[in-house]
């Protein structure tokens, strides 16, 4: 009977990029055995999502990204962004507010152009107030995304990169010299960030943090 093994989000992710000297020679051995049929791999559909979301902040050597400022020999080594879970907030405040006016419209009906009683909301004003509300919740699910996807940490062979967007307006880059950096830890607190395996880094430099 032929083995049975059940990878997690590391062992692929190790495959993928083969970035770890002694780990990723073992995943890759690992699939090997799997292609010629000597073990059977299990592959579950959270550790997949995992590796999605894992890949989508995470890219290494990742070509096609520039900065602003960046120097022609300059090679962007590391290229990060808050992990896709992140988002899971908004996301799901978003969908609860699509949901909110059916609701309403289901537990309290229009009746003869009134809605909760009031004559004032005839059907033309309840119209263009659904469609301005849901305007609202589409323009604050796209800044919410946006937020995400332009705030950037990257690190070249010279320098790191803190790049901030917020709410449109906001734009912020921050760059350090590698010399300069003095100390870097991380955090990793709570169940959520010990399950998909992130948490804040923290960079010290001279005089700041």
């Amino acid at each position: 009977m032929t083995k049975t093994i059940i990878v997690d989000a590391n062992v692929i992710i190790r495959f993928l990029l083969n970035d770890h000297p002694r780990l990723s020679p073992i995943a890759t051995s690992l699939f090997y055995k799997a292609q010629k049929k000597l073990i059977n791999v299990y592959l579950d559909e959270v550790i997949l999502a995992e590796v999605i979301w894992t890949l989508s902040s995470f890219y290494k050597n990742h070509l096609g990204v520039w900065f602003q400022n960046q120097e022609e020999d300059e090679e962007i080594i590391l290229f990060l962004r808050q992990h896709f879970i992140t988002n899971i907030p908004w996301i799901a405040t978003s969908i609860a507010l699509i949901f909110v006016p059916l609701v309403l419209f289901f537990l309290f009906p229009t009746t003869n152009g009134s809605f909760f009683g009031l004559s004032l909301f005839t059907a033309q004003f309840t119209t263009v107030f659904i469609i301005f509300y849901y305007l609202v919740v589409l323009t604050y699910a796209f800044v919410s995304f946006i937020t995400w996807y332009y705030n950037i940490f990257i690190v070249t062979k010279k320098r790191v990169v803190d790049i901030d967007f917020s709410d449109l307006v906001y734009h912020n880059v921050a760059l350090t010299k590698l010399n300069l950096v003095q100390d870097i830890d991380y955090t990793q607190i709570g169940f959520v960030r010990s399950l998909f395996n992130y948490g804040d880094v923290f960079i010290q430099t001279a005089g700041d943090k």
